[in-house]
């Protein structure tokens, strides 16, 4: 807090008292103190205060000086709040590079919020901290959520006490103050003996200033006036400071009689605007006062950024009347901390930023800049701020600058003309669907959205909807959605309406709610909109994919294509309703049409990538032979447009190798998987989507380990490694992008994949007869799964679920040959039955994954090798019977995992004794030759092709070790 500050502050004792006792304990159960009130009520004093308290240094708590201003641009974000905290925390301590408590989270593929949140949770854990964040209200949905959020991905760790400021009115305020940790405090005005008290430091710190220049003196105020300047402000500590700093003609006896609260503002605004310069007839040179005034009437409109090299700019363009002969900067700046309710700030590489108070930047729009007379005035203003802009923007070197500094340009072209300008330039940043610029669009345009005509408006919820969908911000998109849905019935447009439904059907959570939804613009479409069916009808198709029904799936999936075949020009559409299609057919064995559908989608997104490249060639040569600089400016954006039609293409391509990939891994050819996930992978890093270069890396390292695996078997020891190091540097990276890009959903499966490869690692030395190195495997094993059950609870995923509880169970018998039954812990014994109850709990659900029969075959695979490993064999052979037989007949993902499961019988089975390894052999190949229904009809399971062959092996391996013993 500046001196300033510290002299005039009044009051507040309930909320330092409140502070300290929190401070006291930052290892408790409450360490967020959450400010809360109106603009201009005093919440940034009352941090600077608290940041100022002796006490807490005596503590041994570190307290950095100044909070966190939320509403600066770069600190809008997860990733920008965590550099700030960074460099508090280095400055505090003097520690950085090596010695910094974050130098972990500067390495290589370390910087995510979890490995953050580690660094952060080790430092508080022995040294207390308190940081601060004012002006909460402008942050968004995420990082807001983030700052409140405890776990290993939130910043809130103990040792940490925050104090967070925001306004009252902020949106969805409940899911932060109803928080544990959090303790919510509601500031108000003051009472009159404070505002009495207010009163005088002001005209102590002030000394001569103010009450020499005053129409009142200090003893002219008795009590009646402050009880009535309570009563016209409401003790409103801004509105108090704004008089008594501002005194005139407001303060006198007669002034105060006729003023009520509703003509406050009013009236010492005007009172402001008819003294000009003179507001404050202080002993200050007039240059001086000239000056602040100025820049004081500017900081009304330049509120963004207020640095010098603005300043110098706005005085060469003669909106500020400065001589620099004749007064010194530093007199300017003392002048407008004192009167004009400016904070001045040193920033690195800007060097002095100003920043003037909101509420009062408010007043001076309303008051000083509404006439009339001064409209001109202000549209030469806006303009030339926004020239400046074309020049920083240009300027500047740093990409993520340039994005900030457009950001900043739209505020002022919304200012100075919404309805054209504004609007026009706000559609140009959408355009561009950048994610960070993006996060930022809504909230510029939202004061002015009613504004616009209802085409303008429409465009504009439809464009607001779709950032904040892809953004993940669901309820904001539903909001947008649901103002479309009104537009379309106040403007009787159909397709409005249409879209609008389709747009809150893919808002819905859970795929039973979304599957109604699309059956109800389903019913809307099929009367009124059918050029929107084959989309619905897609949806619909995919919410029964969801819902594991995958026959439902595949009839929705055909209706979307044969509706898309009457109206096909949405060719993109018709690429992603194929590959759905195939991906759909996988799942119940039909591999023929499986593979013709997605290699269907597949050339038409390649034909559709090819037009793109061309047409931007043909743009890029046109826009360098160009002469013509308004031209050359036209194609710079169409360029920009069509190259993120390019990025989807490349990207929907992605989606194409990527699901290729994953049937031939089906379908055991390893070599087609690991091409077409490594083609996959290089879209998806060309477009920047680190989700799916997760995915395609996670599936890519479980190719991999299944080429280890097979290379071992052919006992390529060589290739083993190769190929298993390749699958762990994969799966890695994944679980890396996952962390830096708090990708929650996908982290199931890359913890699982990472669980098998050590699996595989743990069985590999087993083979070797290292039993110690095969139990460090499997204990990492274990850890990456029960980390991957828990992101599957978290995410709500059955299917990772059960996956997880699955491989957790097939480490039992592994742990059983490495430490002996008789010493094995508990958790391990725990596992089998952990993953009964799971599956009892997912058999009562109706939407079941449509996969369940396989896990309840897995099950008794499992339970048959723990009987195993006792020498129970006659239960081991029902149970490994059962199992296999189950994955066998079925033709989709039972066969998949039949197939990946076959060594292990085999295995099995070879190390038997002879004569039960002949009983073994010869009970597989009755059932096998048993008659039985598969796929609706009377068959065995010999007469299938279901590969490898076990009839052939078991054959095989009975005439090989006839007459041994």
């Amino acid at each position: 807090m500046s001196p300033k500050n510290h002299k005039t502050f009044v009051g507040r004792e309930t909320e330092l008292r409140a502070f300290r006792r929190m401070v006291a304990k930052p290892y408790g159960k409450v360490r967020i103190l959450f400010v809360l009130g109106s603009g201009g009520i005093g919440k940034t004093k009352l941090i600077e205060r608290m940041l100022e308290l002796k006490e807490v240094d005596k503590l041994g708590i570190l307290m950095p000086q100044n909070p966190l201003d939320l509403s600066t641009t770069q600190l809008r974000s997860i990733d920008g709040i965590q550099s700030k905290i960074i460099e508090v925390i280095e400055t505090l301590t003097g520690l950085k590079e090596e010695q910094s408590p974050f130098a972990e989270f500067f390495k290589d593929n370390r910087n995510t919020s979890e490995q953050f949140n580690r660094c952060l949770r080790e430092f508080c854990k022995k040294t207390p901290l308190v940081l601060a964040f004012d002006t909460f209200e402008v942050l968004g949905t995420v990082a807001s959520n983030w700052l409140f959020a405890e776990g290993d991905e939130g910043l809130q760790v103990p040792g940490l006490v925050c104090i967070v400021a925001g306004r009252s009115e902020k949106e969805n305020l409940q899911r932060y103050t109803v928080n544990p940790l959090v303790k919510p405090i509601e500031i108000s005005g003051f009472t009159i003996p404070e505002i009495e008290d207010f009163y005088q430091k002001i005209v102590a710190e002030t000394s001569q200033g103010i009450a020499a220049a005053a129409s009142v003196r200090e003893e002219d105020l008795g009590s009646s006036d402050f009880r009535h300047l309570q009563k016209i402000t409401n003790g409103h500590p801004l509105k108090l400071e704004m008089a008594f700093r501002w005194a005139g003609t407001i303060l006198s006896t007669k002034s105060l009689v006729d003023v009520t609260y509703d003509q406050f503002e009013k009236r010492i605004m005007q009172m402001v605007r008819d003294y000009g310069a003179d507001v404050v007839l202080d002993a200050s040179h007039l240059d001086v006062r000239e000056a602040a005034y100025d820049i004081f009437v500017c900081m009304g409109y330049v509120t963004r950024r207020f640095d010098q090299k603005i300043l110098k700019f706005l005085v060469d363009e003669g909106y500020i009347r400065l001589n620099s002969d004749r007064v010194e900067e530093k007199e300017i700046i003392e002048h407008l901390e004192r009167y004009f309710f400016v904070k001045a700030q040193t920033v690195e590489g800007e060097g002095i930023v100003l920043r003037l108070h909101d509420e009062v930047a408010r007043l001076v729009r309303e008051h000083l800049w509404s006439s009339p007379d001064r409209a001109e005035e202000k549209q030469r203003l806006l303009i030339s701020v926004i020239r400046l802009y074309d020049q920083m923007i240009k300027d500047a070197e740093d990409e993520d600058l340039q994005d900030t500094l457009r950001i900043e340009q739209l505020y002022y072209a919304l200012e100075r003309d919404p309805l054209d300008t504004g609007k026009r330039l706000w559609l140009d940043l959408a355009d561009l669907d950048d994610e960070y610029i993006n996060s930022l669009l809504p909230g510029e345009i939202k004061d002015y959205k009613k504004d616009f005509d209802l085409e303008t408006r429409h465009e504009i919820h439809v464009r607001i909807a779709e950032m904040e969908y892809e953004a993940g911000h669901i309820t904001q998109a539903r909001g947008e959605r649901e103002m479309e849905l009104e537009l379309g019935k106040e403007a009787k447009r159909n397709d409005w309406i249409a879209s609008a439904l389709f747009g809150l059907a893919n808002c819905e959570r859970g795929a039973g709610k979304s599957l109604a939804a699309f059956q109800k613009a389903r019913i809307f479409c099929e009367k009124h909109a059918r050029g929107y069916l084959p989309r619905v009808y897609y949806n619909i198709g995919f919410a029964y994919r969801k819902l594991q029904d995958v026959e439902k799936a595949i009839r929705w999936y055909r209706k979307a294509r044969k509706e898309f075949q009457k109206n096909s020009q949405d060719k993109a559409l018709g690429a992603q309703i194929a590959n759905d299609l195939g991906y759909a057919y996988s799942h119940v064995g039909n591999w023929g049409e499986c593979r013709k559908n997605v290699k269907e989608g597949q050339k038409t997104r390649k034909s559709l990538l090819l037009q793109i490249e061309q047409e931007i060639n043909i743009l890029e040569t046109k826009w360098r032979t160009s002469k013509s600089k308004a031209q050359k400016a036209k194609l710079h954006d169409e360029l920009n447009r069509k190259k993120k039609r390019l990025s989807k293409a490349r990207f929907q391509l992605g989606l194409s190798y990527n699901t290729l990939g994953e049937i031939y891994r089906y379908d055991e050819d390893l070599d087609a998987s690991l091409s077409n996930y490594t083609e996959a992978h290089e879209l998806f890093k060309k477009v920047n989507n680190p989700r799916w270069q997760a995915k395609s890396l996670f599936s890519r390292g479980e190719t991999y380990r299944r080429i280890a695996w097979a290379r071992y078997k052919e006992k390529d020891e060589s290739g083993y490694v190769e190929n298993i190091k390749r699958a762990e540097e994969d799966i890695q990276e994944s679980l890396f992008l996952c962390e830096r890009y708090r990708i929650k959903e996908e982290r199931d499966t890359a913890n699982r994949r990472m669980g098998r490869v050590l699996h595989d690692r743990a069985l590999h030395e087993l083979e070797k007869g290292n039993k110690q190195d095969a139990r460090k495997f499997l204990e990492q094993a274990k850890y990456y799964f029960e980390q991957g059950l828990k992101y599957a609870v978290q995410t709500d995923e059955d299917l990772e679920e059960l996956s997880n509880q699955t491989e957790l169970a097939f480490l039992y018998d592994d742990f059983i040959r490495v430490i002996g039954r008789g010493k094995l812990p508990q958790e391990h014994r725990d596992a089998l039955d952990n993953l009964k109850r799971a599956l009892d709990k997912h058999r009562k659900n109706p939407f079941k994954i449509y996969q369940f029969p396989v896990f309840e075959n897995l099950y008794k695979l499992e339970k048959a090798a723990v009987n195993y490993q006792a020498r129970k064999y006659k239960q081991a052979l029902k149970g490994y019977l059962e199992g296999y037989i189950g994955l066998a007949a079925d033709p989709g993902y039972g066969r998949t995992r039949y197939k990946s499961h076959f060594s292990h019988l085999t295995r099995q089975i070879e190390k038997l004794p002879r004569r039960e390894a002949e009983v073994w052999c010869r009970a597989f190949i009755d059932a096998w030759e048993e008659k039985r229904f598969l796929g609706g009809r009377r068959s065995t399971l010999a007469q299938e092709e279901i590969f490898p062959d076990l009839v052939q092996w078991c054959w095989e391996y009975i005439h090989t070790n006839k007459g041994r013993d």
